[in-house]
């Protein structure tokens, strides 16, 4: 599959679920200077069973999640910009019920908060059968909190509030377990970014956060729930600074009251390494979907390990279309000992 454009395609998040036979992939591609929202719905051969585009009214659209309602019915997240700057009006964000048999959507929806502008809305959570948490990256305010906002399945919202712990807190993901609320964040700290984690409860009320400071760089990506506490898969930076190099895949692990167990890197002699998404797989063990960059080119990495963070195996490819961005963005585990890689390649 390939589509004409003029800039990456689906180049920040793979959104994707799913669905009985049926894998359907959310994303955004640019075109003319405007970023366009398609849906792609393949089959398990990955044959190519509809795509869709849709017209938006937003300038600079990027999905970021897709959530499993029922057999029809998906809740997607996505935003404007990640970047303040460029996100200067109440259409910085997106949030909509998509119905696959139909190929529309039901709603969609943009808004900002009670005092200034939500970002991208990153993440999604379901609470109830009807009710979901959106995750805002962070707000626009002076101090950029992170916002949550509770809403019913027609898009009404319940509630909505902020997320005040530190200042400059940047919130790529969350989990739920039981009624606690675990947000996996990062902020500046002057000489790198360092890792949080917020605990809220599902009303929003803030139970606590700690602060990992590991003494240099890590970008967190991903948390995703373990039987005994949340793994939470980034990027650790050797040096001081915001693009440090080499930089690896860290993981580490912490309980369910959100504090430190243990925590990997994990180097490959190929280059510098970096990891965008895990999941669960079949058997219980985790897959982690990245890349591994030399000088000249990037290679797709597949990572299976334990929920001790031990390796079970390594996999990377080298692509036809060489180049520096070639990467595994999403990883869906199909059976024992298949999965889907979701990927970006170069051009």
């Amino acid at each position: 599959m390939s589509y004409n454009s003029t800039g990456c395609v689906t180049c920040h998040r793979i959104a994707s679920v799913k669905m009985s036979d049926t894998l359907y992939l959310f994303g955004t591609f640019h075109n003319n200077g405007k970023m366009t929202l398609f849906l792609i719905a393949v089959d398990s051969s990955l044959n190519v069973k509809w795509d869709k585009a849709f017209n938006h009214n937003l300038p600079n659209l990027d999905i970021t999640q897709m959530l499993k309602v029922n057999d029809s019915l998906v809740l997607v997240s996505g935003g404007h910009a990640l970047r303040s700057f460029e996100c200067s009006s109440q259409n910085c964000n997106f949030f909509g019920l998509f119905n696959v048999k139909t190929q529309s959507f039901v709603w969609s929806k943009s808004f900002s908060s009670q005092t200034c502008t939500y970002e991208t809305f990153m993440d999604i959570v379901q609470t109830s059968p009807n009710t979901f948490i959106i995750m805002a990256h962070k707000d626009g305010c002076a101090y950029e909190y992170s916002g949550i906002v509770k809403i019913d399945i027609n898009g009404n919202v319940i509630y909505q509030k902020l997320v005040r712990v530190g200042s400059d807190n940047r919130c790529m993901n969350m989990e739920l377990v039981g009624d606690k609320l675990f947000i996996s964040c990062f902020f500046w700290d002057g000489t790198y970014h360092q890792s949080r984690i917020i605990i809220l409860d599902t009303l929003g009320n803030l139970i606590g956060s700690k602060f990992i400071n590991f003494g240099f760089g890590f970008l967190p990506y991903k948390i995703i729930r373990d039987i005994n506490g949340l793994l939470i898969v980034g990027l650790y930076g050797a040096g001081s600074g915001c693009c440090s190099r080499p930089q690896h895949i860290m993981i580490y692990k912490v309980d369910f009251n959100g504090d430190f167990m243990w925590a990997k890197r994990y180097q490959f002699s190929l280059g510098s390494s970096r990891a965008f998404n895990i999941t669960k797989d079949v058997d219980g063990n985790f897959l982690v979907a990245g890349y591994i960059e030399t000088n000249t080119t990037s290679y797709l990495l597949a990572l299976k390990i334990d929920g001790n963070g031990n390796v079970i195996y390594v996999r990377y490819w080298n692509m036809p279309r060489t180049g520096l961005s070639n990467m595994a963005k999403g990883i869906i585990p199909i059976s024992q000992g298949k999965f889907y890689l979701l990927t970006y390649l170069s051009t």
